[in-house]
This record gives structure tokens, C-alpha cells and sequence, in this order.
């Protein structure tokens, strides 16, 4: 197996972005399939060429023969899924590639725009831009295992099959505060927290930037809140349509300190030993380095007006890909089993939650998904997609004030 770590220019996500931010819209139109890429899917048996039934006894003869898998991943934790595959399966090589959400979805789309056929196997979040930009562009196809259509709801199998739901809260320093020290998202705009939450950037993170949009499709939550905050009716400035825009402008008028990872914020936070720690947004999934004691945080998941955002992150196989058979075993590996095993394991922690149903066991100290749903919000790919440059827009005219 081998881990490599890219750090890519995003030239073309930047690109959308400012097209985006221009005001123009992206266009949702699927271009005509070429010749070759037609032979590849009917070769490949993807597609309107999918069977019913996958013979794994064949797709595991064909994967040896092609002897390896390139998977883009935006976890840090797919080397130990590519590890424990290539024991699976020996003969097939992993090349599996540990980079953020943006440089994924930059390097396919950097890929397919030069016809380079080096990667097989997407695997990242993003909702809008997989869901309403690549797939319909032909850039992923969606590969669900045969086995598994009937254990996972239609809304995580189509159009692109989804992994797991990832979760978004906010941590605070466990050794220095016993209980949660804020009870709202609009604590953060208080001056007790300026320069003190750490977020990693909305141009960095499509999943902050859909963060986002989820809290201004639920406005008229974070307005309710913002009164039992502060005890008052919120006053909405002129630039503010309503309260979440009103939120996002405070919260950066307050100095929030753009992380360069999740890591690097959870590692702000959780180092112990600290007398005034910030707090950070991050995927909650981090909780793993608490449990393995390397830091000291948690999540403070009764903030108002919500306490976690659950994320899509979705597995594909990338258009003509050149090992097509071992990116179907290496999608199956990852879906794992009932118990949370094969490639699944290093999923298989708190603040990640697997989409199929019948989980035999959940992870050691997980909040039960029937109760956090209670106090979360779902990604909406659609309204993240419509509102997302708007959004954009307002944050780069409200960073450019502080």
C-alpha cells in the first residue's frame, strides 16, 4: 500500500467558485458520452450495463488481474482501510490518497478535463458539488454492491452511493470546563469568544460551506434563538435577509481563526494542560483522539439553535477508471459488515454513522443516531447547492471588513 499526502493547487474549484461568486450558473447539462467511454462502461459493466447481481467470484478474478486501486479520499483514516484490504486481497496493490474534500474533487475534475485515467475510486464529501455538478457531468458513476441494495434506504444509494453520515459540532476543552461553556451558536458572536473558535474556512471545507446553508435554510431557528440568547427581538442589519446571514456577519466580525485542518483545531482545543482553550468547530468523529487519550474535548451538543450537522460522504467510481473491478471490491471493503468491520472499522467510531440499516453493534461511546437526531440538522444538497455562491459572496464582503 501506498500513503501519499497531496497538497494541490485548486485552480479549478477556486474557478467555480468565482464563476459562482460572479453570479453565473453552472450548468447542470450531462454531455454526450464518447465512444470510448461508452466501450468503458459496458466493458467495465457500470451504468445502464450493471447487473442485477454482482458475481464477485469474477470481479475479484478481474481485480487481480488489474492488480491495483487508486482511491481519493478525503480521510485521514483510508490508509488503514487500504491496509487492511490489501490483506483481503493480496495481489491488489492500494494507492490510496489522503487529501482534503476541495483537492479531491479538484483533482478529478482536473483529471477529466485532461483525459488522464489515473484515479478509481472517489471518496469524500461535498454534497452540492457531487451531487449537482459531477455526477450529472458524467464525472462519477455510482456502484452499489448487489447485496447490499436491499440494507440501504434509496436516499443513500442514488444517485451516488453514500458511505456513512458525518457529523459537525462544536468541542470545547473537557479538563478546563466540566460542562459546556456556551449554550447558543450566538455565544460565539460575544466578545468573551473573539479570537477564540477555531473553524476551518468555508473556501476550504464544502462541508463548512454547506454548514452554512443549512443554517440559513433554518433562518427562522437561529432568529428564535438569537432571543433566548440575549433576551431580545434580533435586529437584522441591512445587508442581513435574515437571521443566520445576521449570525455568520457577527461570528466573523468576532474574529474566528481559520484552521488549516480538522486536526489542527481539535489539537487547539484538546490539548490538555491549557488554562484558556478555544473552542473549534470540527467533525465530531475526531472524538476517536479522546478515546484513545491523546486529547481532551467534547462535543457540546445541546447548543441552540442546533447541536450537529450530519454530512453526506459518498464512494464512486471515477469516470473510466482504469482498474474498475478492484475499485468495486475496495467500494464493497469500505461499506463493511454489520458489525462495523472489514474496511468500515475505522469508520466505526463516534460521530460517524453508517447508512445501512441492521448494525448488529455501534461504536464504543456513540451518541445513538435516534437521539441525535433529536438536536440535528441533514445537509440539504439541493438548497446548499442553490444558495451556496450567495453565501460565499456574503462571506467574502464580511471577511474583508474585519
Amino acid at each position: 500500500m501506498i500513503r501519499q499526502v497531496l497538497s494541490l493547487t485548486c485552480a479549478l474549484t477556486i474557478g467555480v467558485l468565482v464563476v459562482a461568486l460572479a453570479g453565473a450558473t453552472p450548468s447542470l447539462g450531462a454531455p454526450a458520452m464518447s465512444e470510448a467511454q461508452q466501450k468503458w462502461l459496458k466493458d467495465a459493466q457500470l451504468g445502464p450495463h450493471s447487473p442485477a447481481t454482482h458475481d464477485w467470484a469474477a470481479i475479484e478474478a478481474a481485480a487481480k488481474k488489474e492488480g491495483k486501486v487508486v482511491v481519493y479520499s478525503s480521510s485521514s483514516r483510508i490508509p488503514a482501510a487500504a491496509k487492511s484490504f490489501e490483506a483481503a486481497y493480496p495481489g491488489i496493490k492500494v494507492e490510496a490518497f489522503d487529501m482534503g474534500t476541495v483537492d479531491v474533487i479538484s483533482k478529478v475534475k482536473e483529471e477529466a478535463r485532461a483525459r488522464v485515467r489515473t484515479g478509481d475510486v472517489f471518496f469524500a464529501g461535498d454534497p452540492p458539488t457531487v451531487i449537482f455538478e459531477m455526477v450529472p457531468r458524467r464525472m462519477l458513476w455510482n456502484f452499489v454492491p448487489s447485496e447490499l441494495v436491499g440494507l440501504i434506504p434509496k436516499e443513500f444509494r442514488e444517485p451516488l452511493l453514500v458511505q456513512r453520515l458525518g457529523t459537525r459540532v462544536i468541542i470545547y476543552n473537557s479538563e478546563v470546563y466540566k460542562t459546556p461553556p456556551i449554550k447558543s451558536w450566538w455565544d460565539l458572536t460575544r466578545p468573551q469568544w473573539k479570537g477564540k473558535v477555531q473553524i476551518k474556512d468555508i473556501f476550504e471545507s464544502g462541508e463548512n460551506l454547506s454548514m452554512m446553508a443549512t443554517f440559513v435554510k433554518h433562518a427562522d431557528h437561529f432568529a428564535s434563538s438569537y432571543k433566548e440568547a440575549f433576551g431580545k427581538e434580533i435586529t437584522l442589519d441591512k445587508d442581513c435577509p435574515n437571521a443566520a446571514f445576521q449570525w455568520i456577519k457577527d461570528f466573523l466580525k468576532n474574529d474566528p481563526v481559520f484552521a488549516g485542518s480538522d486536526g489542527d483545531a481539535t489539537r487547539a482545543v484538546g490539548t490538555r494542560g491549557q488554562k484558556d482553550p478555544p473552542l473549534a468547530t470540527v467533525d465530531y468523529a475526531k472524538y476517536r483522539d479522546v478515546m484513545a487519550g491523546r486529547f481532551v474535548f467534547e462535543p457540546a451538543l445541546d447548543v441552540k439553535p442546533v447541536g450537529a450537522v450530519f454530512y453526506q460522504t459518498y464512494l464512486g467510481i471515477i469516470d473510466q477508471a482504469p482498474h474498475p473491478n478492484a475499485a468495486k471490491l475496495m467500494i464493497r471493503w469500505l461499506m463493511g459488515d454489520s458489525r462495523g468491520g472489514k474496511g468500515y472499522e475505522p469508520f466505526f467510531v463516534p460521530g460517524d454513522y453508517p447508512v445501512r440499516t441492521g448494525m448488529l453493534e455501534f461504536p464504543r461511546g456513540a451518541v445513538p443516531m435516534a437521539v441525535l437526531k433529536t438536536k440535528a440538522w441533514t445537509i440539504d444538497p439541493m438548497y446548499a447547492y442553490e444558495h451556496g455562491a450567495r453565501i460565499l459572496d456574503f462571506w467574502v464582503a464580511n471577511q474583508r471588513r474585519r
